[in-house]
C-alpha cells in the first residue's frame, strides 16, 4: 500500500530483516547456551542461586512467558497479560532473582498468565526434576448442594475434555486435597469427596504434558512443549469453565397471580342482584309498585 517505490523497498527490506530468525522479532526459539547445564543442576540438586548460569536460563524463561503472552493474545484476539507482583514488574530483577530462587529450592520454572473473562489465571510451570510442563488453574466450588452435586457441576463442563486432566478438589481449611484423573471421576465421583467429609469449597484443574530437552525449537523442543501445552490447556479445559452463579430468587406463583389479577371478579349471584337494584333503580313504576299499599277487598 506504500505508493513511493523507495520507501516500498526500505519497508520491504525492513521486513524480511524482522522475519529471518536470527532476528528473534517474530518467534522465541532459544533458551540460551546454558539451558542444558542449568537444568540438570537443577535435575541433581546442584544448582546454586548465585550461579551467573541460572540467572542468564531465568531471564530467557521471562522471556518465553512474554513471548507466550502475546501468541496466545494474537490468537484469541485479547488482552492477554502476564501475572507479575507490583515489585516484579516495577523491577525486573527481582523477578529474574525469583525465577531463579524458585529453580534452586524448588525445581521449578513459575508463570501466570491471566486470559479476560475466563474462570482464573493460569499458572504454568515447568518442572525440572519430574520434566513435565504443567499447566492448571482453581475454580470456587458451587455454594450450595451437596459434594456430589458440586463435584457434577464441575464433570458438566468439562465433558469433552481429555480424560488425563487430574482433578484437585479442597474441603474447607483442608492443608491436602482430594486428587484423581479425570476419567476416574466421571465414573466415582466419591474419589474428590473431601475427608472427614467437609464442605467442598474450590477444584483445581490440571494438565501436565512431557517437557522438551533441547534448547531450540524443533521436536522434542523444551520451548515448544511450553507452547502446545498452554495451547492445549485452554482450549481443552478453560475456555469451558464458568464461574457459579446462584439462581435467582423465585416468587410464588399465588402472590404473582394475586398481584396481577387485581380485585376478585363478582360471582354470578353479585352479578344478577346488581343488575335487579340498577333496574329497580331506573324503572319509577316497579319503584312505586314495590312500594303501594294492596287496597282492602270490598
Amino acid at each position: 500500500g506504500v505508493a513511493d517505490p523507495d520507501q516500498a523497498w526500505i519497508l520491504g527490506e525492513l521486513i524480511r530483516y524482522l522475519l529471518h530468525p536470527n532476528a528473534g522479532s517474530v518467534d522465541f526459539c532459544d533458551m540460551g547456551e546454558h539451558w542444558v547445564g542449568v537444568r540438570d543442576a537443577v535435575k541433581h540438586g546442584t544448582l546454586r542461586g548465585s550461579d551467573k548460569k541460572a540467572i542468564e536460563v531465568a531471564g530467557k524463561w521471562e522471556e518465553l512467558i512474554s513471548f507466550a503472552v502475546l501468541r496466545l493474545g494474537r490468537k484469541l484476539g485479547a488482552d492477554v497479560q502476564e501475572v507479575l507482583a507490583r515489585k516484579e514488574r516495577n523491577d525486573i530483577s527481582i523477578r529474574i532473582a525469583n525465577i531463579v530462587d524458585a529453580m534452586a529450592t524448588r525445581g521449578l520454572l513459575p508463570g501466570a498468565i491471566r486470559i479476560p473473562d475466563t474462570v482464573g489465571d493460569i499458572t504454568l510451570n515447568a518442572d525440572l526434576r519430574a520434566q513435565q510442563i504443567v499447566a492448571s488453574v482453581s475454580v470456587n466450588a458451587p455454594e450450595k448442594g451437596k459434594s456430589k452435586t458440586r463435584i457434577n457441576w464441575l464433570l458438566r463442563q468439562l465433558k469433552s475434555t481429555s480424560p488425563d486432566v487430574r482433578l484437585d478438589s479442597w474441603g474447607m481449611r483442608s492443608r491436602s486435597s482430594m486428587s484423581d484423573l479425570l476419567g476416574a471421576v466421571r465414573k466415582n465421583q466419591s474419589l474428590l469427596i473431601p475427608i472427614d467429609d467437609r464442605e467442598l469449597v474450590s477444584f483445581t484443574v490440571s494438565l501436565a504434558r512431557p517437557m522438551g530437552l533441547k534448547r531450540s525449537t524443533g521436536k522434542r523442543s523444551f520451548v515448544d512443549s511450553v507452547l502446545h501445552t498452554l495451547d492445549e490447556f485452554y482450549g481443552d479445559v478453560v475456555q469451558y469453565l464458568r464461574e457459579w452463579q446462584p439462581a435467582a430468587p423465585t416468587l410464588e406463583r399465588s402472590e404473582v397471580t394475586e398481584e396481577e389479577s387485581g380485585p376478585a371478579s363478582p360471582t354470578v349471584d353479585d352479578s344478577h342482584e346488581r343488575a335487579g337494584n340498577s333496574i329497580r333503580e331506573k324503572d319509577p313504576e316497579t319503584s312505586d309498585s314495590s312500594n303501594a299499599q294492596i287496597p282492602p277487598n270490598n
